[in-house]
């Protein structure tokens, strides 16, 4: 089912702006209820529910993007007075200054991102020239565009409200639809509205609870809801449909998601839990997989065997890549302007190994927390900024230090477009170590620390000991020095420092003599030997700055999580508890988990 309508604005233009503009506060009673695959964070969680706010994208069509309403003021106030109707549209007899215009889709057939796109090609198209404000809504059971449209456009001319524009938004609504893929029903593609007494409404015999203005592309929508296969049916299918393609069970989740589904399958410690669910889309709640057919042919364990008798007796289907996975672009450089966020896939990605090879990997949730939050941050920046503007801002927080991008940090969109560089840096922070959970960053972190003790203690020694033997190395120049003074015969420098001078030639020729430098022979060697200990000494204060790096990114990384799962509503006091307590030298791990993050550092080579 697709809805569109169009009608005048029933409160101030300022007001009906802010108000599809402005995020949408939802109280849940659980986690299940949440839109996952939207945009979204938990505000709070209480008696009264889970208070979930859904981020509204917008984008601004010939009109002002930080006041929009200033632009659709200042048509009003350029072009109202040139046309003047004896008769008005609006009911409470005053001229329309702004239209609102909204389409619906069917439950949650389409992502944020498609809608977006719609939306503009809609302004772009049937409000062509009209200042316009698209904003995509998800709150809802059903994911809308809204539409504010000034009632004037460049030109001055007025848009015209009536029966034949509300058929040309859902001609423009129904071709879309189509070309994107969702729910178009034929039946009623050529119908048009009919004139009767109490209103306009399509011609069929069943008036839509929508109101007469309103379009639905279906011939008697309560029919046919009520033949609509379940969700039980619909997952069914799905399977049978996907099932001799999948290569295990996990393959089979990744390709159901691929069609939109939401899958809860693993809990946060990754073992499975006792009944996976799935949310097809277009549905608000998910179907235990108990509930679909018989109640066992469908379960997980039941799956798994099936898929693994059937490998068994065609091994070659193991090696096949199924999932489409053949066109997943290969991310060599991490940065905002380098990287288009909406794209990204959250299923899997590639990788090259320091051989050059490329290996494909799953993401992990934690991954793919960091991309739903890549994408959410970046439709915000997009709010505030246009892509230009975003890239300058991008590549002057780059020349910069970290203390002076904090200091330059004073805008909002700034502050964003930093979030979104780091989180980028912990994203393939995860890739290149493939972490997990907390327990595996901290066990590296734990190990980077004590290299890096490892290395400074190094440092210091081979430091004093390349000290020490300069020093040695200055002592026959020294001698040679004193023996030129001693030459001296003047009266002041015998009675001043002659018998100082002396003594200090005395200790030098001992010392001379104990490192063996009457020799030349051993004397060269000796300063051979002090040259091979400042190579050594200059590579560990490499070796100590990278590892200064790898604890930098360590601790964006470790961090940026925290602030996504906090953002998701998680605890995560124990484990940045025990961060701080690894940065302070008090928190030690088991020696099991010492020996596993020694491997960590192989991981990518396997």
């Amino acid at each position: 089912m697709a809805v569109s309508e169009i009608h005048a604005a029933r409160i101030t233009v300022n007001r009906m702006i802010a108000y599809i503009m402005k995020d949408k506060d939802e109280t849940v009673q659980s986690e299940r209820e949440i839109n996952q695959q939207y945009h979204h964070e938990i505000l709070d969680r209480g008696k009264n529910g889970i208070c979930v706010r859904y981020f509204t994208q917008s984008s601004f069509h010939r009109c002002v993007r930080t006041n929009p309403y200033r632009t659709f003021k200042e048509f009003q106030q350029k072009f109202q007075k040139k046309i003047s109707r004896a008769k008005t549209q609006s009911k409470n007899g005053e001229e329309p200054l702004a239209y609102h215009a909204r389409i619906s889709f069917a439950g949650h057939e389409c992502s944020q991102e498609v809608a977006m796109e719609i939306g503009d090609r809609v302004a772009e198209s049937l409000f062509k020239g009209f200042p316009t404000v698209v904003s995509v809504h998800t709150n809802t059971d059903n994911i809308h565009i809204h539409f504010a449209v000034c009632a004037w456009n460049t030109d001055g001319r007025k848009w015209r409200n009536c029966h034949a524009t509300t058929q040309m938004l859902r001609d423009v609504t129904d071709q879309l639809c189509e070309e994107y893929g969702l729910s178009v029903l034929e039946k009623t593609r050529k119908m048009h509205l009919v004139r009767t007494e109490t209103g306009s409404y399509e011609n069929t015999d069943h008036r839509y609870e929508h109101g007469t203005s309103a379009y639905v592309n279906t011939k008697k929508y309560e029919e046919l809801k009520k033949k609509r296969m379940t969700q039980s049916d619909i997952v069914k299918q799905d399977i049978d449909m996907l099932l001799p393609r999948a290569s295990s069970y996990e393959n089979l989740l990744d390709l159901l998601r691929m069609l939109g589904y939401q899958i809860r399958a693993k809990k946060q410690d990754g073992d499975w839990m006792k009944h996976v669910s799935f949310l097809a889309p277009a549905f608000s709640k998910a179907v235990r997989e108990d509930k679909i057919g018989d109640g066992s042919y469908y379960c997980r364990k039941n799956l798994e065997a099936v898929i693994a008798e059937r490998i068994k007796k065609h091994p070659e289907l193991a090696e096949q890549d199924l999932d489409g996975t053949d066109d997943i672009p290969i991310y060599d450089d991490y940065r905002y302007t380098k990287i288009p966020v909406q794209p990204m896939r959250e299923d899997y990605y590639k990788k090259r190994r320091k051989d050059g090879s490329v290996v494909q990997r799953r993401r992990t949730e934690w991954q793919n927390k960091a991309i739903r939050s890549l994408k959410k941050d970046d439709l915000h920046v997009r709010t505030l900024l246009d892509t230009t503007e975003i890239w300058k801002l991008a590549e002057e927080q780059e020349k910069l230090s970290a203390r002076k991008m904090k200091q330059r940090e004073d805008s909002e969109a700034a502050r964003y477009v930093a979030q979104i560089e780091n989180t980028f840096r912990a994203l393939h922070y995860t890739e290149q170590n493939e972490f997990e959970s907390y327990g595996q960053m901290l066990n590296v972190i734990k190990a980077i620390h004590r290299d890096y003790a490892e290395i400074l203690s190094k440092k210091e020694e081979a430091e004093k000991l390349v000290s020490d033997r300069e020093r040695n190395l200055r002592v026959p120049e020294q001698v040679a020095e004193l023996k030129e003074r001693i030459k001296n015969r003047d009266l002041s420098y015998m009675v001043e420092h002659y018998q100082d001078d002396v003594s200090k030639l005395d200790k030098l020729l001992a010392r001379c003599k104990a490192l063996g430098f009457q020799d030349p022979e051993k004397f060269r060697q000796f300063k051979e030997k002090t040259e091979e200990y400042r190579a050594q000494l200059s590579q560990l204060t490499k070796m100590l700055q990278a590892a200064e790096e790898r604890l930098d990114e360590a601790d964006n990384c470790i961090r940026t999580y925290a602030r996504i799962d906090a953002e998701y509503g998680i605890d995560v006091s124990a484990p940045m508890q025990r961060y701080e307590q690894i940065l302070r030298g008090e928190y030690e791990l088991p020696d099991s988990s010492r020996d596993r993050s020694r491997s960590d550092a192989d991981r990518d080579e396997r």
